[in-house]
């Protein structure tokens, strides 16, 4: 799977919206955020950075919210 499934440009749109510069190798900060070990991704890799998710995980569901407030309320 990993890294013939590895969707690169998943991961520079992580890298410019988490506003970090590309001069650590990706396979390093990959296997420090720890979303991949020696064996492949974990469950987290292949939910953020594989080409097809539900290949793998076929029930993985993503549902995000923003909140106004810290309370949750608005």
């Amino acid at each position: 799977m990993y890294p013939s499934d590895f969707d690169r440009k998943k991961l520079g749109e992580y890298f410019y919206r988490a506003k970090i510069t590309k001069t650590i190798p990706y396979k390093k900060l990959l296997q420090e955020a720890g979303v991949t070990k020696d064996s492949g991704f974990t469950n987290a890799g292949i939910l953020f950075f594989a080409k097809n998710p539900q290949h793998f995980i076929s029930h993985s569901v993503f549902s995000c919210v923003l909140f106004k407030d810290k309370e949750g309320s608005e």
